[in-house]
């Protein structure tokens, strides 16, 4: 039973990593798409061609960009809800197998104490006859 509570932490630890490897991406995205310069220098070919023309790029040209950065916003909110889901679903199975677990235990501790029930009134039964039979001869 001792090796049970550090591999709950390790599972723990590797969907917290993930959990915040996913928080980071979606703070990358937010930053990204609060900021329209950052995203115009996200469209290098547009740039180079621009630059090739002598000329700039206007300030709405991120639009395609923007689209795309928030379906990946919401993409990654999505398997930040899955993985929030997916631990609350190995926490329960880890209860219910810790349920299932106590009921086994029980089960052989309320046979034991049958056994030794049984054992004492074996032992009580016999200890009557030896007494008895010492007392006849």
């Amino acid at each position: 039973m001792y090796c049970a509570p550090q591999e709950e932490n390790l599972s723990k630890l590797n969907y917290t990593i993930q959990e915040m490897n996913v928080k980071g991406a979606i703070h990358c995205i937010t930053d990204l798409l609060s900021n329209d310069e950052d995203m115009l220098d996200l469209l290098l070919t547009e740039k180079s061609a621009a630059k090739s023309k002598n000329q700039e790029l206007h300030i709405k040209a991120h639009e395609n960009v923007e689209l795309l950065l928030e379906e990946y916003g919401r993409q990654l909110n999505s398997i930040l809800l899955e993985i929030a889901y997916l631990l609350q679903r190995v926490q329960s199975k880890q209860d219910m197998v810790a349920l299932s677990l106590d009921a086994y235990r029980n089960r052989m501790i309320r046979m034991n104490l049958y056994l030794s029930m049984g054992g004492i009134s074996l032992a009580f039964g016999t200890a009557v006859a030896g007494f008895f039979w010492m007392n006849v001869i």
